[in-house]
């Protein structure tokens, strides 16, 4: 009877494992998702920001509220570079600001994609384990 109760014991610290696992798993998976959301953004930015031209348009305010505005200089930009500080940029600037960022984020890209791989395979392995442990 120890023998039986061992094993379930056993089995349920390798479920609880798998659990842990699985939600780590789906935290990896959510950020491997918005890096890569974040590059088609910034990558839509860059092309909008080389298409644009002086005139009147409308310009986002967020939330889907646009705001008639009229752009005077299609080559002067002001840019976020963190902590709040907005530095004067042309577009040539803009554009390699934004390609840096996207760098930076491509290059996270293979670290969260093994992680979420090794992640992956443990889960498999430990439910190999719980269903040789219930036979």
């Amino acid at each position: 009877m120890a023998g039986q109760e061992e094993l379930q014991k056993k089995a349920q610290e390798i479920y609880m494992h798998i659990e842990m696992l699985n939600k780590e798993f789906e935290q990896i998976s959510m950020q491997y998702d918005v890096i890569n959301s974040k590059i088609k953004e910034s990558a839509k930015l860059r092309k909008d920001v080389k298409g644009l031209i002086a005139g009147e348009g409308f310009s986002k305010m967020g939330s889907g509220v646009l705001v008639p505005s009229i752009i005077t200089d299609d080559n002067s930009f002001l840019v976020n570079v963190g902590r709040k500080l907005f530095v004067k940029m042309d577009k040539i600037e803009v554009d390699r600001h934004i390609e840096e960022k996207i760098k930076g984020m491509e290059s996270v890209l293979p670290q969260v994609s093994g992680r979420r791989k090794e992640l992956q395979d443990n889960i498999q392995k430990h439910m190999l384990e719980l269903q040789t442990l219930q036979q």
